[in-house]
């Protein structure tokens, strides 16, 4: 039974995802922790599904991915992430989305003059590389900051979806890696994760088709809103946890 409503969460939460570019992943990482799922289970199992819906949107607009972006990310992530892997089972998780709610908020606070991201672009590049690989190793999803990150004004849709994707293929990639070099248990439930798996591809498939639909300024609204939503989110049920804890 279980099994069945994971697999179809990840169908769900991979036509968000396919449709805005983002925002499906922080749906399916709760869902896995709300299962029950300790972080060095739900994660390696959150990357390995993200890992195909991404990749699969990647090949879709592999010719709009921006390079220097992909580069920037990889270098700091991977590192940052083989350091991380050891400690990501023993980190607060809460804390964590605590602290990941409130830089997307931050980052989303108009500025005098700024039409899209303020930030050098390497800076924020290697920042989303950064985040990736030590925040993303316990709460999984960094899908939303690195969204933002990436948001360039002068990009249009497809180089923005694109771009989010083959970071985060490469994210989840990383991912996997290191918790593989800890002898985490990747493949603990090999039925699920291949339902998993097969039901994100789905999703996705379906979400790009709908998504291709929305103009670039209906896009830009809608992804905005995703990341205020999920950011709050994020924030609220930390708080939340970090106060019942004590």
């Amino acid at each position: 039974m279980l099994t069945a409503l994971l697999c179809l969460v990840a169908f769900v939460t991979a036509a968000i995802s396919g449709a805005l570019g983002l925002g499906g992943g922080t749906l399916l990482i709760a869902a896995l922790f709300a299962a029950g799922l300790p972080p060095a289970e739900a994660v390696p199992l959150f990357a390995m599904v993200q890992l195909a819906a991404n990749g699969s949107r990647s090949l879709r607009y592999l010719g709009s991915v921006d390079a220097r972006a992909l580069l920037w990310f990889s270098a700091v992530s991977l590192p940052l992430a083989i350091l991380c892997a050891p400690l990501a089972a023993h980190m607060p998780g809460a804390a964590a989305s605590v602290v990941l709610g409130t830089i997307i908020l931050w980052s989303l606070i108009p500025r005098s003059g700024d039409r899209g991201m303020a930030w050098p672009a390497p800076a924020a590049y290697a920042s989303a590389g950064a985040l990736n690989g030590t925040i993303g190793m316990v709460i999984g999803a960094t899908g939303l900051i690195v969204g933002r990150l990436l948001l360039q004004p002068d990009w249009p849709r497809p180089r923005i979806v694109g771009t989010v994707a083959a970071t985060q293929t490469i994210g989840h990639l990383v991912k996997l890696l290191a918790f593989g070099l800890t002898g985490a248990m990747l493949f603990d439930a090999p039925l699920r994760t291949v339902g998993m798996v097969l039901a994100a591809i789905a999703g996705t498939q379906l979400g790009t088709h709908y998504g291709d639909r929305l103009s670039d300024q209906h896009f830009r609204s809608a992804f905005r809103w995703t990341l205020v939503v999920l950011a709050a989110h994020l924030l609220i049920s930390g708080i939340i946890d970090l106060w019942t804890s004590y």
